[in-house]
């Protein structure tokens, strides 16, 4: 899936639906005043005008910020009570959040600016047909063009394709900058591609993650003394179910509730204890394991799914993935290389520490 950033995609496939009305004007006006000791102090309205950011001759002011920010604030009182400022977790976030609006507002910008060379203005006329053509760039970016995978993965964020076009059109008509920039990060994207070559030397300089090595899926059921596993053995000889055993005898927490089960586990695995493994390594397919002295204390071992050899995953049964996979790091690439140029074109500055000063 194409990800550019993950504030921008991280909510309804792409497009972050609860924030799109972003209003970019400023109201306030910087006042200073002078305190009784000669200080100069600022008042919230000069502290609201203070720049944080430039775009190229555009300034962006704490009161730009705090516009978009509002929202959240509200949702950090009501989830930590008016005394949210005495709350750290409350307050890491907010920090965070801030200076992450800062950050993509002025990306917005830069994206702007970039929109107008590449004649990609959204025309305010055509309103329809302008948010057609983004939903129609959501779907093949962020879905494979897959009708179905978008209203799915839009409905997990509980949103639908209608509810997205209804923010995109109330983002192209509240701010068109914003819009643009979404039309710009499409843009960007629509023009890679990765090679049948590419797709191959990726899968031959990791072979090891295609590589299934020997090993079995595991089960163990774990006693604190011997008495207790040969008697949980014995059980299991006369036909109790292993899975019912491991939830009534074993101490193991992480796996008692699963019947015992740890899974596709190599032979070679060093996380787990070396004499379960040795047990295990020597158990045919189906079989359970005489009671054996480990770490973790007496255990009774039962593999299936053996595997004596290394098994190699081949490329047709992985290239659509490695080729998905491949093309999305080719864009994030490709657009932070352009964002990067833009930048450097137009002109491009933040400083989120003078913006959590003027704030908290």
């Amino acid at each position: 899936m194409f990800i550019i950033k993950k504030d921008y995609y991280e909510k309804s496939g792409g497009i972050q639906v609860n924030k799109f009305k972003r209003l970019l004007s400023i109201a306030a006006i910087g006042i200073l005043t002078l305190s009784s000791a000669g200080c100069v102090i600022k008042t919230q309205e000069g502290k609201d005008n203070t720049v944080v950011g430039k775009v190229g001759d555009t300034k962006i002011t704490v009161a730009d910020v705090k516009k978009l920010m509002a929202n959240e604030v509200e949702g950090i009182k009501a989830q930590y009570g008016a005394n949210y400022k005495n709350n750290d977790q409350a307050m890491s976030t907010l920090q965070q959040d801030y200076t992450t609006t800062l950050d993509n507002l002025a990306e917005d910008k830069i994206l702007y600016l970039a929109g107008k060379e590449m004649n990609l203005l959204p025309d305010p006329n055509k309103a329809d047909g302008e948010v057609q053509a983004l939903l129609d760039s959501i779907k093949m970016y962020q879905y494979g063009n897959d009708q179905t995978k978008m209203e799915q993965g839009l409905e997990q964020n509980g949103a639908t394709v209608d509810s997205l076009r209804d923010s995109l059109k109330e983002e192209l008509k509240d701010n068109p900058e914003a819009f643009t920039a979404e039309k710009v990060r499409y843009a960007v994207a629509k023009d890679v591609t990765v090679s049948d070559d590419d797709v191959q030397a990726y899968y031959t300089k990791n072979i090891s993650i295609y590589t299934t090595q020997p090993g079995a899926d595991m089960w163990h059921i774990v006693v604190a003394t011997e008495d207790e596993a040969k008697n949980v053995k014995a059980q299991l000889d006369k036909g109790a179910k292993y899975e019912d055993m491991a939830k009534q005898h074993s101490t193991d927490a992480d796996t008692k509730d699963k019947g015992g089960e740890m899974g596709y586990l190599y032979y070679t695995n060093t996380a787990k204890d070396k004499d379960m493994l040795a047990t295990a390594q020597k158990l045919n397919e189906g079989q359970i394991s005489d009671p054996v002295k480990t770490t973790l204390g007496w255990e009774i071992v039962k593999v299936t799914g053996v595997q004596r050899e290394a098994k190699v995953i081949p490329l047709a049964d992985k290239k659509a993935d490695i080729k998905d996979e491949l093309i999305a790091q080719k864009r994030q690439t490709t657009y932070s290389d352009k964002v990067a140029a833009w930048k450097k074109q137009y002109g491009y500055s933040v400083d989120e520490s003078k913006l959590l000063k003027n704030i908290f």
